[in-house]
């Protein structure tokens, strides 16, 4: 796809590249130069849609997030991008009208905060269109890298699921559970992959992204962990794989 040269953001200084932002360049690319609308289940800020879009201007981006504080800052993120929708909601309680309507879906660091996961899932599915493609990517450091507190948390939502309100949700989703469910509602898994060692995320976390070649080495960065990802994948357990990559992604496309 072409560069977009006339889209100007309100932030021009914001130039993060990392992992989710490599992850979404790539699935771009990789559908070619046409039209494509996608929907972001959980948007959050959309702060990792700020360079990709800048690249691809004829995505159309619709994002759904429950945090108001979250939606105020994509709108201030991605105010001058044309084809930009951004509604308040639970993705699990998306619009029944925007069925078979997405050329991609997906939600990036999501999984591990729904509560009600099979409906998540299974209505990321009916919002895509047959041949589209429902990307998830979703993080385990709450579960594996984080303090007491949160695995607490973590065991609580798992164990006790009731107990805890959606917006306060936290657990550590079931890769069988989560490839299960999609191929059921009807999606061929094409691709498992493990990412964001746990070293190279923390140096990330510390960069001066105005810094001069600041880019130019996360980019180096995320190569690296994406190869070691898919070396480390044929060698090693899978729950070993969770704890040394904590973000799994799981891409596949509706029949």
């Amino acid at each position: 796809m072409s560069d977009a040269t006339a889209v100007t953001p309100t932030s021009p200084g914001y130039r993060r590249y990392d992992f989710k932002t490599r992850m979404l360049d790539e699935l771009f690319s990789s559908l070619g130069d046409r039209d494509l609308d996608v929907l972001d289940m959980g948007s959050g800020t959309s702060k990792d849609l700020v360079e990709v879009l800048r690249k691809y201007p004829r995505v159309r981006y619709t994002g759904v997030e429950y945090r108001e504080q979250s939606l105020a800052k994509a709108r201030q993120l991605l105010a001058g991008y044309p084809g930009v929708e951004l509604t308040s909601g639970f993705g699990e309680e998306v619009q029944a009208s925007w069925a078979d309507r997405f050329d991609v879906t997906f939600s990036l660091s999501v999984l591990e905060h729904v509560k009600h996961l099979r409906d998540f899932l299974r209505m990321s599915v009916r919002v895509t269109k047959p041949g589209g493609w429902v990307v998830h990517r979703y993080d385990l450091g709450h579960a594996l890298h984080s303090g007491p507190y949160e695995r607490t948390k973590v065991f609580l939502c798992k164990h006790l699921p009731w107990a805890m309100p959606a917006r306060h949700f936290t657990t550590h989703p079931d890769l069988r559970e989560v490839t299960r469910t999609l191929e059921e509602a009807g999606v061929e898994i094409r691709d498992v992959g493990y990412s964001q060692l746990t070293a190279l995320k923390q140096m990330m976390n510390r960069m001066d992204w105005d810094a001069p070649g600041s880019a130019e080495l996360s980019r180096s960065l995320v190569e690296l962990d994406r190869d070691l990802g898919r070396y480390m994948a044929r060698r090693v357990d899978p729950r070993e794989m969770e704890y040394f990559f904590p973000s799994i992604t799981v891409a596949g496309v509706k029949r």
